[in-house]
């Protein structure tokens, strides 16, 4: 089998254990463990972006934890103001009111 077809073969899998193109598992709610392939980093971009528009933002914690599962150590302060802006905007979306 060649190494184009083994990869979409493992990618279809991936999803359909996962429910997220290209993902082999799930940590704190995010999708992870994509190929290191421009295929891989286009699935990852895509399930991210759907992710962080999804139905997560409702709950911060959960929010907060898949951020962390996702994002290289080298940038996980960098980006926890973008985080904590996306869930103030969010507020509005959850019963909760304003992220704890």
């Amino acid at each position: 089998m060649s190494a184009a077809r083994s990869a979409v073969s493992v990618s279809s899998a991936a999803a359909t254990t996962t429910g997220w193109p290209g993902a082999t598992r799930i940590d704190h709610g995010a999708p992870v463990g994509y190929a290191h392939t421009e295929a891989g980093a286009v699935q990852a971009a895509t399930n991210y972006d759907a992710l962080a528009e999804g139905d997560l933002v409702t709950d911060p914690d959960a929010y907060r934890a898949a951020y962390q599962a996702i994002v290289a150590p080298a940038w996980s302060s960098q980006g926890a103001d973008q985080v904590e802006r996306l869930l103030a905007e969010a507020a509005p979306q959850r019963k909760d009111g304003p992220a704890p």
